[in-house]
């Protein structure tokens, strides 16, 4: 084999690494910094939920809910998970469940009507 074709291919052996080290502190600010953007995302979504449930939109209220409390709930043991999984931290142990929608779009109270008013207060 020609030095031409050996070069190449031991540069190509080499500089393909399988396994890339990350340093500790760095990644624990990288998932500080996931866990800060889950908090902030569940705030704005709940926020969101809640304007729509205001307007009366109750079906786009839910959809942001549902977001809001997955994002909440779930993203921080995402990043526990990480951590732990890169042996900086504790295992957060099972997924958390998450609530239904509706427990921040609850169903609009029915009032009675008027005529429903005179008829049973007779």
């Amino acid at each position: 084999m020609s030095l031409r074709l050996c070069i190449p291919l031991v540069l190509m052996l080499t500089a393909c690494n399988k396994h890339v080290v990350r340093d500790a502190e760095t990644y624990k600010s990288e998932m500080a910094w996931f866990s800060v953007s889950f908090e902030q995302s569940a705030e704005a979504l709940e926020e969101a939920a809640a304007q729509a449930l205001a307007s009366g939109d109750r079906e786009k209220c839910l959809e942001y809910a549902e977001l809001a409390l997955v994002v909440g709930i779930r993203g921080p043991h995402h990043t526990e998970k990480a951590l732990s999984l890169a042996e900086l931290g504790e295992d957060p142990g099972e997924e958390p469940e998450v609530p239904a929608a509706e427990t921040l779009c609850p169903e609009p109270a029915i009032e009675p009507t008027v005529e429903e008013e005179v008829t049973h207060g007779q």
